[in-house]
């Protein structure tokens, strides 16, 4: 379908209303490029089944990096600097396993969130 055909033309109020409207869908359009984006996580969370239970959002790296880092809690310095023990992966897929961070992931930079 290329366009709606109606021979109702809109006036300037109407069109002025569905621009105002933007403000409730913008934040949607945030949060989808966030979720195709990368993160790191904690393998607790992708292979032990742990639930978000701490994110962080930092400077992002790069167009494809979200910024986000997802640990289950408990993971400590000599952990988290183990790279055996961390993962890159799309937001969405840490969304899948806990819905709890979409609550969040527009969050701004150098946030910190319970889960």
């Amino acid at each position: 379908m290329d366009r709606i055909e109606s021979d109702i033309l809109p006036d300037e109020s109407t069109e002025a209303e569905f621009l105002d409207n933007r403000k409730y869908y913008e934040p949607s359009i945030r949060r989808k490029e966030i979720m195709g984006k990368l993160c790191v996580v904690s393998k607790k969370i992708t292979r032990d089944g742990w639930k978000v239970g701490f994110m962080l959002r930092e400077e992002l790296q790069d167009d494809e990096d979200s910024g986000w880092q997802f640990l289950a809690g408990d993971e400590d310095d000599d952990y988290i600097n183990n790279v055996e023990h961390v993962e890159l992966c799309k937001v969405y897929s840490i969304a899948r396993i806990d819905p709890a961070v979409i609550n969040h992931i527009d969050n701004p930079v150098w946030d910190q969130a319970d889960s």
